[in-house]
């Protein structure tokens, strides 16, 4: 038996065994076998990918995670009965369970041998929930349960429905019916996909309606032109437009039995071609071409008569046919066109392969090069066409196959599935049909819903869905996997006028569903594709992300949102292999690891905070707060929880199972604590709050051991009673008064603040909002606390706490980072501003060792600053060797003031790297050691990871996954960028985040330097030879410049080739070009274009449009305005009387006869005959009765072949 068929008896073993009994040997496989499948795909998913291989050092890595899935795949009925075996050998002798080697022990006895050690352990530290050291059954039982039940969860959270937003209503300049939504895509034809993104701004969306009004959106939706297409005074219905994206051009098919070929190009339209003569009016078209090949393409049309018409272009249709000797004016003829022999096109013709109209006609290539035409009517007999068109190449062999299907109320829309190979078709039965290619007798399935006829089916690739649209404007979303209704958009929330939904398009690169009747109507997928070139913008969470994590033990990182979920991810691929919600509508405002990185603390908004194993999702704890504030920050230190939030006071919690009493800290601050930080060898906590206030607390004594705060003073304020101090206005602080000193030349004091002097026994307000009112005792008057508060404070773990070393950061309001020494001789030792435009730095972080330094601010840029050697003890002795000793005495009884006091450091640490990395505020960053990368959280819900030297590896939950471990394999990928980034960055962070300068732009450099340089050697009347020795010389330094270029040690291949990438120094050059070209567009709008000679040559008569006035009210009738007009008629024959049948007149002799008053029986019979009624508007023909209605109904003057013949009235 192999190994397929073996899972699949082991599956349905399980099956059975659910519903035997609920013994704990019967429980165990329903707990881990569902597990199977999933593992065994996510296997086969490895094997089968075609990344990179890994450097060397995550050979072993991966190999242990491989055996740990194989684990979990081998785990079956026989050997959970072995194991559970152990379990009970192990009870029977009295230990409360397996140690991490027994368990090691008792998984290789149970599996095999070859399981990783390592793997095994990290296994038992996952389900070790309590962290005692042991492992029981029940433990065991219960985290394969939890597991597998957050795993289900986590896949239903992930495929909810697509689209969740409700539709954006786009008025238009339409007032038929909109025939057909196109995508113009713009089409780079470079070799790199990289220039796509950039490219795609050039994209159009198109819309036609029927009385020939083409409308031109851009990508946001915004109206760029409106044009009408139909010329002169002949009316003239358009049926159907396609866009040929390679050619840059869109057809139109009309009721004038024409094809037109028009050009686009900067929003201009210009007609370039014409098929005209067709025998049929063409009805609906497409188009297709090769995406390995722009040159080779499809053109298709169907027409009125059944027949369908095919053009396969060998070169792009602007050469081959467009430009093609053989038409010189550009107009040709379809039968002259069949006849015309060209290597550069073929076309063919499928005589009468449907009995009535072709309702719609699409052409799919398959990945294995497979080509067919699908076409659908509304015939019974011969509903839909499949057609293989492969080896199509001459007219000999015009098609390989054909297979019709029959459906019995016909098929009204049709399209393909790819990837699947599957039809997918809607008729007037209401049902969505799945059909196989090759089995036309019945379908796959059918897929019921719909309460009117199907009209549109459209093909979401990525996600494996279909969308169907109703007559009734009932749009549902079909899961193929699984032939289930996803969504269900009813009618209500499609508002879209009194029309019905006639066209509709789905745009697989930006996730829009677009529906058009007279209106648009667009929805918005909150799904991601897997085209990573044209995603507008990836999420990670459906809200702000409030935490990033990194645990080192697991290699995973943790995010928290402000939907409450908690998201674990893999750093080496960027899936998601965990989901769970820590509380039901409740934000997570904090998250933290305990010392073990075995479990996760979340701190919430309504003041509570949950001990997690963030493995399986099991809740261990709950501590509930006596007030619901909010938790902005928590921590494990000494065996402790430690929250603080709006209590305004750090909370202890005794980490334990039971439940332990809390307890608040002995002081307070006098505003809310924004932070908290522990610093593990001198078991010291920071907390910060929002007026600027640092308290450095000592956990062993749990009181304040000196304070901070850069409004207030350089030193450290001690906490005690000397004889001479000042306390806080509630009286809960006593500080010593030599402990403030505060110079007037720091930068962050404004300059109409100064010293104020302070008398003894004043007491001084330590609070920065009744420093506001009471500015006679106060020494820092007049500041917002919203200016002063601290938001992250960060210990530096190697460092210690000694006087003449930095050991803690802080970042403060308007970008001010300050370096203090908690020692008691300690205070502000530097600061420096780590942003731009006073923005704020909301996310800290460093590396392992210190060495680096990553800030985070509000606008999304992210600067990595080198931090070895700053605020260091040699970096700080030898700043004050050079700064002379001070005394400031101003202000300070001579007695209060200490001998010496030092300046801190103004100058900031040297900044490695600095570029954007998200859009909006950044709320939290991870270092990832072992990795040398980071990711970095933003409110506009993505995490994202890059490496030190800014390159963009990805976002947290894309599709496609990414398979690097080390930084230095990013040197092997190409740059990229997110788009978002790419709308707003600057030459900086295009510079950081592509990795240098591209070669062509430094040509680029070289010509604008070459031509902007000022020639001050150079004067009016030079000479020629002057000239030719000056070009010289300017080619000589280009030349001794590219080789000192050459010289240098050279970076990183670079993609970027856009003139928004160029650096602004190659900018300057082109500024005085760039303003003669404004000057003449402002010109040009004023004057037009204008010649002396032939005046203003571009002049065109407007078109003014006078409103009519209806003197009736409108009436509406079946969704169309009556309109009364007078109809074409004929002259009516005149009525001549029948002759009398004999039998009437042998009847009425007989009645004479019988009759002696024969007059008066004959003048009775001559009015009952005349009292029959008779209708003078018609014409009487033997047996058959014409109505002059139904004649001025039927009759159509502008019918091409011949008049049809009235309807008959029986």
């Amino acid at each position: 038996m192999d190994k397929k068929s073996d899972r699949n008896v082991r599956f349905e073993d399980l099956k059975r065994r659910r519903s035997l009994s609920v013994d704990l040997h019967l429980h165990a496989p329903k707990l881990v076998l569902p597990r199977l499948s999933e593992s065994s795909k996510q296997l086969s998913d490895a094997e089968n990918d075609n990344q990179p291989r890994l450097s060397k050092p995550a050979i072993k890595f991966k190999k242990a995670k491989h055996y740990l899935e194989k684990v979990d795949d081998q785990m079956n009925h026989d050997h959970l009965k072995k194991l559970a075996k152990i379990f009970e050998d192990t009870k029977s002798e009295g230990a409360e369970g397996l140690t991490m080697g027994e368990f090691r022990v008792a998984m290789k006895k149970t599996i095999g041998e070859e399981i990783d050690d390592k793997e095994l352990d990290l296994m038992f530290m996952k389900v070790d929930n309590d962290c005692d050291g042991t492992v029981d059954w029940n433990e065991y039982l219960s985290y394969m349960l939890l597991e597998y039940q957050e795993k289900q969860n986590m896949v239903s959270r992930d495929h909810d429905v697509p689209f969740t937003r409700p539709m954006e209503e786009k008025r238009s300049n339409h007032i038929t019916a909109i025939r057909r939504i196109a995508f113009l895509q713009a089409l780079s034809t470079r070799q790199s996909s990289l220039h796509a993104a950039d490219i795609e701004e050039a994209s159009r969306y198109l819309t036609l309606s029927e009385e020939g009004v083409l409308n031109v959106w851009n990508l946001d939706w915004a109206l760029q032109k409106t044009i009408n297409l139909r010329r002169g005074t002949r009316s003239v219905w358009f049926t159907d437009m396609v866009c040929l994206a390679n050619c840059n051009t869109f057809a139109i098919s009309g009721s004038d039995y024409v094809i037109n070929f028009y050009s686009f190009s900067n929003n201009f339209v210009q007609k370039k071609f014409q098929i005209k003569s067709l025998r049929f009016c063409a009805v609906t078209m497409d188009y297709s071409f090769h995406q390995s090949d722009y040159q080779k393409s499809v053109l298709l049309w169907g027409d009125t008569g059944g027949n369908i018409f095919i053009i396969r272009f060998h070169d792009n249709p602007s050469v081959a046919l467009f430009s093609n000797s053989n038409f010189p004016d550009g107009v040709c003829a379809i039968d002259k066109l069949m006849k015309t022999q060209s290597e550069l096109f073929h076309v063919f013709k499928l005589r009468k392969a449907h009995d009535g109209w072709i309702q719609q006609a699409r052409y799919f290539s398959s990945k294995k090069g497979q080509e067919c035409v699908l076409t659908c009517c509304s015939s019974s007999e011969n509903s839909l066409l499949f057609t293989d068109i492969t080896e199509l190449t001459d007219t000999k062999k015009p098609v390989t196959r054909q297979s019709y299907f029959r459906v019995c109320k016909s098929i009204l829309c049709v399209t393909y599935d790819t990837e699947w190979s599957l039809i997918i078709t809607g008729g007037r039965d209401c049902d969505v049909r799945i059909w196989n290619p090759f089995i036309v007798h019945r379908s796959l399935a059918i897929l019921k819903g719909h309460q009117a006829a199907v009209t549109q089916i459209l093909v979401r690739s990525s996600e494996r869905q279909a969308i169907s649209i109703s007559k009734d404007s009932n749009i549902r979303i079909w899961e193929l996997r699984y032939y289930t209704c996803k969504q269900n958009i009813s009618c209500r929330q499609v508002r879209l006028g009194r029309r019905r939904i006639t066209s509709a398009l789905f745009n697989e690169s930006r996730g829009e569903l677009v529906l058009g009747s007279n209106r648009l109507g667009i929805f918005r997928s909150q799904g991601r594709t897997n085209a990573p070139v044209f995603d507008r913008f990836l999420s990670s969470h459906e809200k702000s992300v409030s935490c990033v994590l990194y645990n080192k033990l697991f290699h995973l990182i943790v995010t928290g949102s402000d939907d409450s979920m908690v998201c674990i991810w893999d750093v080496v691929t960027g899936q998601k292999t965990m989901q769970f919600c820590a509380e039901e509508s409740v934000e997570i405002t904090a998250m933290a690891f305990d010392p073990t990185w075995r479990r996760l603390a979340t701190g919430m908004r309504n003041g509570s905070t949950l001990i997690w194993n963030f493995n399986n999702g099991a809740c261990l704890r709950r501590i509930e707060s006596e007030a619901d504030l909010e938790i902005s920050s928590v921590i494990f230190c000494d065996h402790k929880v430690v929250t603080a939030g709006w209590n305004r006071s750090p909370m202890i919690h005794v980490d334990s199972k039971a439940h332990a009493p809390s307890a608040p800290l002995f002081h307070k601050h006098e505003d809310d604590i924004m932070t908290l930080d522990h610093h593990n060898n001198d078991n010291l906590l920071a907390s910060a709050a929002y007026d600027g206030d640092i308290f450095v607390w000592s956990l062993e004594k749990g009181i304040v051991s000196v304070a901070f705060n850069m409004y207030k003073s350089l030193l450290p304020v001690h906490v005690g009673t000397p004889t001479k101090t000042y306390v806080t206005s509630t009286g809960q602080l006593a500080f010593n008064l030599s402990d403030f000193w505060l110079p007037t030349t720091l930068p962050w004091l404004g300059e109409d603040q100064s010293w104020q002097n302070i008398s003894l026994g004043a007491k001084v307000d330590f609070d920065i909002s009744r420093a506001a009112t009471e500015a006679q005792n106060s020494f820092q008057p007049n500041m917002k606390i919203s200016y002063r508060a601290v938001y992250k404070v960060l210990f530096l773990q190697t460092r210690s706490t000694c006087e003449n070393s930095a050991s803690l950061l802080a970042s403060c309001a308007k970008g001010w980072i300050t370096a203090w020494s908690v020692h008691p001789r300690g205070g502000l030792l530097g600061y420096f501003v780590g942003t731009q435009n006073s923005e704020m730095v909301t996310a800290m972080a460093t590396d392992s060792r210190d060495h680096i330094f990553i800030t985070g601010d509000g606008n999304g840029r992210i600067k990595i600053w080198r931090l070895r050697g700053y605020c260091d003890s040699e970096d700080v002795t030898r700043h004050r060797n050079s700064q002379k000793s001070r005394e400031e005495t101003s202000g300070l009884p001579t007695d209060f003031v200490p001998t010496r006091r030092f300046l801190p450091k103004s100058t900031a640490p040297e900044l490695q790297c600095s570029f954007r990395g998200h859009t909006r505020a950044i709320t939290s960053i991870a270092f990832i050691d072992g990795f040398g990368l980071m990711a970095s959280g933003c409110v506009d819900c993505s995490v994202r990871l890059w490496s030190l030297d800014g390159r963009y590896v990805g976002t947290f939950g894309q599709s496609r996954a990414w398979n690097v471990r080390t930084a230095h394999e990013l040197s092997a990928h190409p740059p990229s960028m997110p788009e978002d980034i790419r709308r707003v960055a600057s030459a900086n962070t295009f510079l950081t985040v592509k990795g240098g300068y591209d070669e062509r732009w430094k040509r680029v450099k070289d010509v604008s330097a070459f031509f902007t340089k000022p020639s001050r050697n150079l004067s009016r009347k030079s000479t020629a030879a002057d000239r030719a020795t000056l070009m010289q010389n300017r080619l000589a330094e280009m030349n001794v410049s590219k080789e000192s270029e050459a010289a240098r040690v050279s970076q990183r291949e670079s993609v970027s080739v856009f003139l928004r990438d160029i650096p602004h120094g190659v900018r300057r050059g082109t500024t005085n070009a760039n303003k003669l070209v404004e000057e003449n567009f402002l010109k040009k709008l004023k004057y037009g274009i204008t010649s002396s000679i032939l005046g203003n040559f571009n002049y065109k008569p407007k078109k003014r449009h006078r409103e009519f006035r209806l003197e009736k009210k409108i009436s509406w009738h079946n969704d169309h305005v009556s309109v009364y007009n007078s109809l074409r008629f004929v002259n009516l024959d005149d009525v001549t009387q029948p002759p009398v049948p004999e039998l009437i007149r042998e009847r009425v002799s007989q009645h004479r006869s019988a009759n002696t008053d024969g007059s008066n029986s004959w003048r009775s019979f001559k009015q009952e005959r005349s009292s029959i009624p008779r209708s003078p508007s018609s014409i009487k023909h033997p047996g058959r009765l014409f109505s002059t209605a139904q004649m001025s109904r039927n009759f159509n003057p502008t019918a091409r072949d011949s008049i049809r013949l009235p309807t008959i009235v029986r």
